[in-house]
């Protein structure tokens, strides 16, 4: 579980990421348990990309410019929220695939 900030697309963002030698695999089998669930749960708009070629992750990215230092504040509250509804929903669940 990671967070981050991007600045060539001015983006931050907090993602969950699968790897190693199952990593296909163990991403279907969390896929078809959490998906829908993920959906409520953290946020609509997470995103579930299995990404054929490398690593697979779960990432949810705001509508938001982390360069306009006003919303800093705002952006760190974000970050903190959702860090934090990914471990609390992910946690239990790696221990099912």
């Amino acid at each position: 579980m990671s967070a981050a900030a991007y600045s060539k697309r001015r983006i931050i963002e907090v993602w969950f990421v699968i790897a190693g030698n199952n990593t296909k695999n163990n991403f279907d089998k969390l896929y078809e348990i959490a998906h829908d669930k993920s959906l409520i749960e953290i946020d609509a708009k997470t995103d579930w990309d299995r990404m054929d070629e490398i690593n697979s992750d779960v990432i949810l990215r705001p509508e938001a410019d982390y360069t306009k230092k006003i919303e800093l504040e705002n952006h760190f509250k974000w970050l903190k929220e959702n860090i934090e509804k990914f471990f609390k929903f992910f946690k239990p669940l790696i221990r099912k695939i």
